[in-house]
């Protein structure tokens, strides 16, 4: 206005959005960080807040107890014994479902759908024969690390360690402590220094996974993977699902979705997770047996420190084919990092470098499953 100036558009800004967003603030009753959005519907202006909480930290003694180089061999054996038992249960459940003596299927593909009569008629066997292509170069995995044992001349492969480090105290369980002090353990992870002083602590502590311990966790992973995986097998339970991203602060978070995209996309092919990414929405679509179960624990706010700026939420949705997106009211943070150069997982306590290995991601994937799942997967067994 050539006469009032900026004084009306301000008066109106105050009116439609100050008061606005002062009136919903003082109506959320947490003392936690949150989100607040103003969306734009209909013509009119919708606020929308979220409360921002930490996943829990896991037990201390969570990780699977690993025997001595000593007793290797018999570690070895035991889960050889494991893919043996998965062997033979997928023979029996090929007799079931019209596997033949020529190696054919009758009427049956594995991951199918059904028609009208029930039968099983689209051609979704590769999914079954990677599977089981997979599972045989385990078992010659594990065959050939169990000589090694046996035979003191032979020479294996050295193992790569793992780079994770636990290098300060979790936020701990909402039952360990009272409110005000998880409220403030949380409270620190927003602040860039406590994350550069946890970026320097992982550089200077010690190691926790040597080369064997780091070979022994990692085929002991793989073959609770493949438990889960033949678990989805006999219940024929595929699961078609997406994985996108999503930055909460308009204009921002371009750079560290592709960071996620690429991350993603390493640790898919490493668990060889058939999948395609739409490279303009950055959306994938994977398919697998029992993946959702596996993949379910990456939903949530990954939370990225960027120099001189507020911390930057990025939403990860993993979701079934499909089906809707809920909105949530609280979104957990299950993940920090301090730009790209570290990641920390909130859940398992544990910092990595951020070019993370998909042999070190697989440990985050195991610590999301609770514990009665995660000794089923691991088994005393195989301890």
């Amino acid at each position: 206005d050539s006469k009032m100036g900026g004084r009306a558009l301000k008066r109106q800004i105050e009116k439609d959005l100050t008061a606005l967003s002062a009136e919903q603030l003082i109506r959320t009753d947490s003392n936690r960080p949150i989100i607040f959005e103003i969306l734009f519907k209909n013509n009119e202006l919708h606020p929308n807040v979220i409360t921002l909480d930490f996943v829990e930290a896991l037990d201390k003694e969570w990780i699977p107890q690993l025997p001595t180089e000593k007793k290797g061999r018999q570690f070895y054996g035991s889960l050889l014994r494991t893919i043996e038992n998965m062997e033979r249960e997928l023979r029996h459940y090929e007799k079931r479902v019209g596997f033949d003596n020529n190696g054919d299927y009758n009427n049956y593909s594995f991951g199918g759908e059904s028609n009208n009569s029930g039968d099983y008629v689209d051609d979704s066997n590769w999914m079954y024969y990677n599977f089981t292509d997979g599972l045989k170069e385990l078992k010659e995995q594990i065959r050939e690390t169990l000589l090694g044992f046996q035979n003191k001349f032979y020479i294996s492969s050295p193992a790569i360690p793992l780079r994770l480090k636990r290098v300060r105290q979790g936020v701990q369980r909402k039952d360990d402590w009272g409110g005000l002090h998880r409220n403030n353990k949380m409270d620190e992870l927003f602040q860039q220094e406590a994350m550069n002083e946890l970026k320097e602590n992982y550089r200077f502590n010690a190691s926790e996974f040597d080369r064997i311990s780091s070979q022994f966790l990692d085929n002991l992973l793989d073959v609770g993977l493949f438990k889960l995986y033949a678990e989805g097998v006999l219940s024929n339970q595929v699961d078609e699902l997406s994985i996108d991203f999503h930055s909460y602060i308009e204009g921002l978070g371009k750079t560290q979705i592709d960071f996620l995209v690429k991350m993603y996309q390493k640790m898919l092919k490493g668990l060889d997770i058939p999948f395609k990414l739409d490279e303009k929405t950055n959306t994938f679509s994977l398919e697998g047996y029992n993946i959702y179960e596996l993949l379910k624990g990456e939903s949530g706010i990954h939370l990225f420190h960027i120099p001189h700026q507020n911390p930057l939420p990025i939403r990860v949705n993993i979701s079934k084919t499909g089906k809707k997106i809920t909105k949530e009211k609280t979104l957990s943070v299950i993940r920090l990092y301090n730009g790209t150069s570290t990641i920390t997982d909130i859940r398992t306590n544990f910092t990595n470098e951020g070019d993370i290995s998909t042999n070190e991601f697989k440990l985050f994937l195991y610590g999301s499953f609770d514990e009665v799942r995660r000794n089923e997967l691991i088994g005393v067994s195989v301890l």
